[in-house]
């Protein structure tokens, strides 16, 4: 499919659609209106959380395993598609430049997070570091639920920032002194 082929999926709107939470299990497999399936490409930044179950993810021509206690990040206007199989759980969060910056954003760790993703697209979290992540990723999803909307994004915006802060020390972390891959394509 050629790039002016591939659709292009958006965040439309206000604050609250600058960012879209939810959760990742077989109802929304099946009832998701867009269709993650096929490549196209967004004009958010997107990270999405596994932490069970299986399939594939096709990144900038790069296929991966989907596998438990997995980040998957995917960058504006990447090429991508998504196939859990049924039975994975996770969440994701997609969300536009806009939003993190009209926070106390640390704009190096957005762009070192975000930048040359083919080095890092995956990154596996250990069972040490597991209850961390998960609990910011609760929160998240906690906190973009909620009906009162006083203060609320900007929690949101301070729990990504420091979901973002932990995955660019992951990926720092998991980065061999002389290589520059450690993400397994299949």
């Amino acid at each position: 499919m050629s790039e002016k082929q591939q659709p292009l999926y958006s965040e439309q709107n206000s604050q609250r659609h600058e960012i879209n939470i939810y959760r990742i299990d077989d109802t929304l497999i099946k009832t998701f209106p867009a269709k993650p399936f096929k490549p196209h490409r967004n004009n958010y930044q997107a990270i999405i959380w596994i932490n069970a179950g299986r399939g594939t993810h096709l990144i900038d021509d790069q296929l991966y395993e989907i596998e438990p206690n997995t980040f998957m990040l995917v960058t504006k206007d990447q090429m991508h598609a998504f196939n859990p199989k049924f039975g994975t759980l996770g969440c994701a969060i997609r969300f536009s430049d806009s939003f993190l910056d009209s926070a106390t954003y640390h704009s190096t760790c957005k762009y070192s997070l975000f930048n040359n993703l083919t080095v890092n697209s995956v990154l596996q979290v250990n069972e040490t570091e597991k209850p961390s992540f998960e609990t910011l990723v609760r929160q998240l999803l906690n906190e973009y639920k909620k009906d009162d909307e006083l203060g609320k994004f900007g929690i949101i915006q301070h729990l990504l920032e420091a979901l973002i802060l932990k995955l660019d020390q992951l990926k720092k972390n998991n980065l061999p002194a002389n290589t520059t891959r450690t993400t397994r394509p299949i």
